[in-house]
């Protein structure tokens, strides 16, 4: 392109890219759904002792059981569970112990309670603390023989996740939490827009439009969680085509653009069907360009380009099948010229293969 005299030099482009930077950061704001960050929920120690109110010993506290099976369910991404060590704020027996372990911890809620050996049977009930409401928002129960305490502490553990669903709005469906991603392959089809921020092509172009056809890979990985959301990574190899024309009162000019990228991203589950994305990748482009300046023979050029094209997105599930994404890339070569690019694209992806079960 610089045969053509489009492209001003590098530096010329980065200021111009700072300049819009305010258009870019709407764009993405625009890209990005309200993000609802998960609350925090206090496991506290539970207190166990006799008939006679006496401590009693046993092999773990409980608390640790209630924790892990409670923190293995999905709660739709709105809950994230935290153990709070029996060393930290000393046993939490009154509203006004959970209150203030709860300040101290920046937390929501707050899970605290006993459980009592008698001689026939045991006894359990765990209290619901809400920090903001400043009160007890849920009891919940359970008793069983003194042969089945795993039975006692599995039957505490299931009226405690249906109080939360219940006392805190918080859909709960049964549902286990996955600990190991599977592999996954999808076929994202996508329509984009390309908006030149320089200024050669935008005063020469109405713009760049296209589309993409690619395959998303979901390689098998552990589930990561990050502010008790699930955070996984995947590649996703993409064609796409894009071809633009002159601008009014220009000189003739037709553009066509064939490129293969290969981003690798990291997806960001808010739950199980809103999520966010960003990532970044290398690309190869060949480039068509047909333009007769004024006064001079039409000319025909032909460029190979590599570039780095960094991305964010916002994806929708509306099922286990189809998904719909909307995101923002920027287009950077790498062969010194200092071509920069937005470029905004909608697209549907379908699954192709693996996945979690329904």
């Amino acid at each position: 392109m610089s045969l053509l005299g489009l492209r001003p030099p590098w530096k010329q482009s980065w200021v111009l890219f700072m300049e819009n930077k305010v258009l870019v950061l709407i764009l993405l704001l625009l890209t990005l759904p309200g993000m609802a960050f998960p609350e925090k929920v206090l496991v506290a120690p539970l207190v166990a002792y006799d008939g006679d109110g006496n401590s009693v010993e046993l092999d773990g506290n409980p608390s640790e059981n209630v924790y892990e099976t409670i923190s293995g369910y999905w709660f739709d991404g709105l809950l994230e569970f935290v153990r709070l060590p029996a060393d930290s704020y000393g046993q939490i027996y009154t509203a006004l112990d959970a209150n203030r372990a709860c300040e101290a911890e920046n937390a929501e809620y707050i899970l605290f309670g006993y459980v009592q050996k008698l001689d026939d049977r045991w006894l359990a009930a765990v209290k619901l603390y809400d920090c903001g409401a400043k009160k007890i928002s849920g009891e919940f129960f359970s008793a069983d023989d003194s042969a089945h305490y795993g039975r006692l502490i599995a039957n505490l553990c299931s009226n405690v996740m249906d109080g939360l669903a219940e006392s805190a709005g918080i859909p709960f469906g049964g549902k286990r939490r996955e600990r190991n991603r599977p592999f996954e392959a999808r076929l994202p089809v996508s329509a984009f827009y390309w908006t030149p921020v320089e200024e050669g092509w935008s005063s020469r172009l109405t713009g760049i439009c296209g589309g993409g056809l690619g395959i998303h890979v979901f390689p098998p990985q552990p589930k990561l969680s990050v502010m008790g959301k699930t955070v996984d990574f995947s590649m996703r190899p993409t064609f796409s085509f894009s071809w633009g024309i002159n601008t009014d009162g220009s000189y003739p000019l037709d553009y066509k653009g064939i490129s293969f990228s290969l981003p690798v991203r990291t997806d960001f589950h808010f739950n199980s069907r809103n999520s966010i994305y960003a990532g970044v990748g290398v690309y190869y482009e060949i480039e068509l360009i047909a333009v007769k300046p004024k006064y001079e023979d039409a000319m025909n050029v032909r460029q190979k380009i590599f570039g780095l094209e960094p991305l964010i997105g916002y994806e929708f599930k509306a099922g286990n099948l189809i998904a719909l994404f909307s995101e923002v890339l920027a287009d950077f070569h790498l062969n010194g010229d200092g071509f920069v690019a937005l470029k905004n694209s909608l697209g549907i992806s379908f699954l192709l293969g693996g996945g979690a079960k329904s």
